[in-house]
């Protein structure tokens, strides 16, 4: 009788800075709560909050109180938020960043390493790469990724640890992972062009039938986004202030920042104050976005943004700038608008557009809807990330 070989799972770490609850971890929680576990083996690593800290918070405070104060919630989505929402508690590994020098960090990295022997290694963040790169090297992982989400990762910064990433881990790293074509292109001019770089489109999660929204009184439109600088929330509310219209229109901004009290002195210098409501940092969007009819983004630099992907999946028309990935989200004149980054005069015109154009509204978020289905599902993520994997051992 002939023995039936069982084929050894492959072995990927992915190595995180936190497990909180930013763009990269609810990607990277998405593909390791869903990736087929009798080929992977996912590994998780946190160089954040040890794992005493982390259990200490889930045992200080329930779910219920969690869902219902911002303030724990804030915390929870700082540090926690990836740990909570893991389906599979096995196989996380803690190294706390407050506890250990750097040094001290790599060293239980190249431990951690030759005792788990992963196939691939594949980190989340600059500070994550940096720290691990070298222990992986020295462990001989042959596989290792990086995840570039944004511009930020491109140019050189300060900061030490920024450094110590574009110096010796730029060219230790066997693959990038991108998430748009742009960012990949940017990246080839700007130092990687004889790096291999594959873009995979982020997954934005189903959970929305289409519906006729509501006609409305007032035309909602919604900004979700850190406030920070590159932002540039001022931007639209210039747009705003050129605006004339006999549509009532308000203007909601979600998220905090370190932004948030100069923002709203310009909004009350400018009388402004009845338009633009700061409606502050929101656990679950969904169901604002579920009320809203238009979703603006003003950015000057992103990789994939996940907010207007969310909104054309929720059937909503998107006005944008020209940064990194939106044309590959929003089809200019198809599902939204897209204008040059700082073009206010433009940006203020094509919202002006939809504020007063009901049926064009629906028949862009109509078109939005289709298309993202199609190109921006977890699915479709977990489908190319497990072949991107399975490829790399073979």
């Amino acid at each position: 009788m002939i023995a039936i070989m069982k084929k050894k799972r492959i072995k990927v770490a992915f190595i995180f800075g936190a497990l909180g609850g930013g763009g990269a971890q609810r990607q990277f929680g998405h593909l390791i709560n869903n990736i087929n576990r009798e080929r992977f083996r996912p590994i998780i690593i946190s160089i954040g909050r040890s794992e005493n800290e982390t259990i200490a918070f889930f045992k200080k405070y329930t779910d219920e109180q969690i869902e219902i104060d911002p303030q724990i919630a804030k915390v929870e989505f700082q540090n926690y938020y990836l740990y909570r929402n893991l389906k599979y508690k096995e196989d996380i590994y803690f190294i706390s960043k407050y506890e250990n020098s750097k040094f001290k960090i790599q060293k239980l990295l190249y431990k951690l390493f030759q005792k788990l022997k992963p196939d691939i290694a594949l980190s989340i963040s600059p500070y994550a790469a940096a720290l691990s790169i070298f222990p992986l090297v020295l462990n001989r992982t042959k596989h290792r990724i990086h995840s570039v989400r944004s511009n930020e990762m491109l140019f050189e910064h300060k900061k030490s640890i920024s450094n110590y990433f574009h110096w010796f881990t730029k060219h230790l790293i066997s693959l990038y992972i991108v998430n748009s074509n742009d960012l990949k292109t940017k990246m080839k001019l700007n130092g990687f062009k004889h790096k291999e770089i594959i873009n995979i489109y982020n997954g934005i999660p189903v959970f929305y039938d289409l519906i006729q929204k509501k006609n409305d009184d007032v035309i909602k439109i919604s900004y979700i986004a850190r406030l920070y600088k590159v932002k540039n929330h001022q931007m639209l509310f210039d747009a705003i202030l050129s605006i004339s219209t006999n549509n009532e229109f308000r203007v909601h901004i979600f998220g905090t920042g370190v932004l948030e009290h100069e923002l709203k002195e310009y909004v009350n210098k400018y009388k402004l104050s009845h338009t633009v409501i700061f409606e502050g940092w929101k656990k679950d969007i969904s169901k604002y976005l579920q009320e809203t009819d238009i979703v603006v983004l003003t950015s000057n630099g992103e990789g994939f943004n996940n907010s207007i992907a969310e909104a054309q999946m929720h059937a909503i028309p998107v006005v944008s700038t020209d940064c990194t990935g939106s044309r590959e989200i929003v089809i200019n004149g198809v599902t939204g608008f897209v204008v040059n980054v700082d073009d206010t005069k433009s940006f203020a015109e094509k919202l002006q557009i939809l504020i007063d154009n009901d049926s064009l509204r629906n028949a862009y978020g109509k078109r939005a809807y289709t298309r993202s289905r199609n190109m921006f599902t977890i699915k479709n993520m977990i489908k190319n990330y497990e072949a991107l994997f399975a490829s790399l051992m073979n």
